[in-house]
């Protein structure tokens, strides 16, 4: 069962491998989001407008929604069959809510298949469920990565216990809803799949390129969304939905790597991190005391790194696309790795799991903090009437600190959302999206990041200034300014309608 699976006669098992620990995991990652009327990520409010037009896209004279296929769609689908029983604001809670448990769940699951248990390990990889890019609100690659453990634990079973077609069919399938969930996690599966079909074949006396060659014509039940992918890239044509940019920026991927559970506290963001790299770095260095269970998941991982390093950060105008990875390219391991010691296993199980408690409990905090400072804009917010036309901006970071990750950059999605109105923070994804924007189609002033401008020092240079947006922003075409975390403008063609301490919002008198 190596490579495909493991040593178990080699592994201490112990009260980690209980049932009950997976239970409690489970219901401990359902804890932090569970007060917010909608888990306060970034990107999630974006998300939230465009299943409400998919929802009733009459209703927005601004915007449209056609569905198609592309692979960035799952949170959309679920969210669209659970709404009309749930509505679409609780629907799109309860799916973004379901995301770290199914992770979590998914990765039990795998570390069984791929080795035959459980590793003393797997409270830190459970704690990855609250990563950096989920806190970020990319909820469709999340979802994708949630159900990437799933379908890689159905292929390795499966492999084990022989293909037939019954079950050839459902990998066309289960990879297809990878795919269309989002087209990054397909790829993970793809990488981790191909991985454990070498280390398979190795074990069953193929050499390195035999075994490559064998495994890489075995992925084929994988590979049905390379059609679609292959005709909506040609599509897409030039301009910057279709970017492809930003190479070997060290700098950057180091420090998602660091950043990888990056939220508001720094400290504590870190505490995990570093307990994952310590445990590692041990491991590499006293490999006498630790056995790898699984090569095939332990390739995967390498394989994951060398796509890390390659891939850039934009691609095919999908931001943050290598930011993404990061994740993954801790959790593999951590599945893996299991201490020769029984006690020593039980000690790091016991650490394994007091890391992910306090993960749970700092996102709690932290998101009780961030839904408190988000209410209080969007209190502000509400006073603009159904319909309007709002431009809305605020500092592109938390200028508190540059490691508190900015919640507030799509806040102008609640209008459109709940107002049916129009903001400019939504994103231009091409024939990626399948939200049409009827109004200010060319302007540079109607999607993201039009919302961000820049105070002294916070912000990147090449963002406009607080003032020169004040100045430039077409006010024509627009009905309010909302501002959040700047201070109030001194501008006589401007009429405050509502405001707090965090937000202002001005009527436009003067064009």
């Amino acid at each position: 069962m190596a490579g495909a699976g493991g040593d178990r006669q080699a592994v201490p098992g112990g009260w980690w491998e209980q049932r009950w620990l997976l239970w409690l995991l489970l219901l401990l990652s359902l804890v932090p989001f569970a007060p917010q009327a909608l888990p306060p990520l970034a990107d999630l409010p974006g998300h939230y407008a465009r299943f409400a037009i998919a929802a009733d896209d009459a209703a927005n004279p601004h915007y449209s929604f056609r569905w198609l296929i592309a692979g960035n769609l799952g949170v959309d689908a679920l969210v669209a069959l659970l709404g009309p029983l749930l509505g679409v604001k609780l629907a799109t809670k309860a799916v973004v809510m379901a995301i770290p448990p199914l992770f979590i769940a998914g990765l039990w699951r795998l570390s069984r298949a791929a080795t035959g248990g459980v590793s003393p390990l797997f409270g830190l990889a459970a704690g990855l469920s609250f990563s950096h890019p989920y806190l970020f609100g990319f909820v469709n690659f999340a979802l994708g990565l949630a159900l990437w453990p799933w379908v890689l634990a159905a292929w390795i079973e499966w492999r084990r216990a022989r293909w037939t077609a019954p079950r050839l069919a459902a990998m066309v399938l289960l990879s297809s809803l990878v795919y269309l969930s989002h087209v990054t996690a397909w790829g993970i599966l793809g990488l981790t799949a191909f991985a454990a079909e070498w280390a398979a074949r190795r074990e069953g006396g193929a050499g390195r390129i035999e075994a490559a060659w064998r495994g890489a014509l075995a992925m084929w039940p994988l590979c049905l969304p390379l059609l679609h992918l292959a005709g909506w890239s040609l599509s897409r044509g030039p301009g910057s939905e279709s970017v492809t940019a930003f190479f070997f920026i060290w700098r950057e991927k180091a420090s998602y790597l660091l950043g990888v559970m990056r939220d508001r506290f720094m400290p504590a963001d870190l505490l995990p991190v570093l307990a994952i790299v310590g445990v590692l770095v041990v491991a590499a260095l006293g490999r006498k005391d630790f056995h790898w269970r699984s090569k095939g998941l332990l390739v995967g991982a390498g394989l994951l790194v060398v796509a890390y390093v390659l891939m850039p950060r934009t691609l095919l105008g999908s931001a943050y696309a290598d930011m993404r990875m990061a994740p993954a390219l801790f959790v593999l391991p951590l599945l893996v790795l299991v201490p020769r010691s029984a006690k020593g296993a039980s000690v790091l199980a016991l650490v394994a799991l007091a890391v992910f408690g306090a993960r749970v409990a700092t996102v709690s905090v932290s998101a009780a903090a961030f839904d408190a400072e988000m209410q209080e804009r969007l209190e502000v917010l509400a006073a603009a009437p159904t319909s309007a036309r709002v431009f809305n901006i605020q500092p592109q970071f938390d200028c508190r600190s540059s490691w508190i990750l900015n919640r507030l950059p799509q806040i102008g999605a609640y209008h459109i959302a709940e107002k049916q109105g129009f903001s400019n923070n939504m994103w231009r994804l091409g024939n990626a999206s399948p939200l049409t924007r009827h109004y200010l189609a060319d302007d540079e002033f109607g999607s993201d990041p039009s919302q961000y401008v820049r105070i002294g020092d916070c912000g990147r240079a090449v963002t406009i200034s607080y003032e020169e947006a004040l100045a430039r922003f077409p006010r024509e075409a627009f009905d309010y300014l909302f501002i959040a975390n700047l201070p109030r403008p001194k501008d006589e063609g401007l009429e405050l309608v509502a405001g707090n301490e965090g937000a202002a919002l001005y009527r436009i008198t003067t064009p």
